[in-house]
């Protein structure tokens, strides 16, 4: 399982799943530093929701 994680820029899509950019969607509705994007979707594997 892969772990890999990498910071959200400010014009990145954002990872609410809005299609917005982080910028004009979730920036300041949430610390940056706890923000992540999966490199891959290993780590989900089995997830339901």
């Amino acid at each position: 399982m892969s772990t890999d994680k990498i910071k959200i820029g400010n014009n990145d899509p954002c990872s609410c799943g809005s299609g917005k950019k982080f910028k004009k969607c979730c920036r300041d509705k949430k610390p940056r530093e706890r923000i992540v994007m999966l490199e891959s979707p290993e780590p989900l594997r089995g997830f339901r929701y």
